[in-house]
């Protein structure tokens, strides 16, 4: 068995800087449980520490003693660490599972970081044009949240999944879109539009 008695363990993600001081744990058993949202190096040994400075490889670990390190970074990307302490004694095959096992893990954690941030990029790109249709018309400020707060209401109230509540939501913003090609004389013209407003 890989891991058994009291084993603590933690893993952290870094910031986009790639500065080993903004590594920062989130998730932690054991000891560690209290540690979440703290910096790695007040948790791990200095020396383990140390190593995350030393390395730029794509994937390393370190097996020292009782504890185990991995760290796993992409090109650009920010680092993700799991480390283990009190696991005991390992074959060289154990070990060679637990490299498997740690790679695997921050490679899956770190897609779905990116996945994250592709979806908060598509909001705030959705919501910036939103603003930019907004800005040309007579409306009122929060006119992009207001439909947004009524649209997931309708949404709710229709019984719809919470996944197509949150796309409803997400695509609110774009519902003026056709304003952008519109000129001001007749967006903003006060009555009635004739059919020579539209030539």
């Amino acid at each position: 068995m890989l891991f058994y008695g009291n084993t603590n363990g933690l893993a952290a993600h870094g910031e986009q800087n790639n500065d080993n001081a903004n590594i920062k744990i989130i998730a932690g058993i054991g000891s560690f449980e209290d540690k979440i949202g703290n910096e790695i190096s007040q948790a791990i040994p200095q020396e383990l520490f140390n190593l995350l400075e030393q390395h730029n490889e794509f994937f390393y670990s370190v097996h020292v003693k009782d504890s185990y390190l991995a760290c796993h970074q992409s090109h650009g990307a920010p680092k993700n660490v799991l480390f283990f302490q009190g696991i005991g004694k390992r074959s060289a095959l154990q070990q060679k599972l637990l490299d498997i096992y740690s790679r695997n893990v921050l490679v899956a954690f770190e897609n779905i970081c990116l996945k994250v941030e592709g979806e908060e990029s598509q909001r705030e790109i959705v919501y910036m044009l939103g603003e930019a249709v907004e800005s040309r018309s007579n409306e009122t400020g929060f006119h992009l949240k207001r439909v947004a707060q009524l649209s997931g209401i309708l949404a709710r109230k229709l019984k719809l999944p919470d996944t197509h509540v949150d796309l409803i939501i997400q695509a609110s913003p774009l519902h003026d879109l056709g304003k952008i090609g519109i000129p001001d004389h007749i967006l903003h013209k006060p009555g009635k539009l004739m059919l020579k407003n539209g030539k």
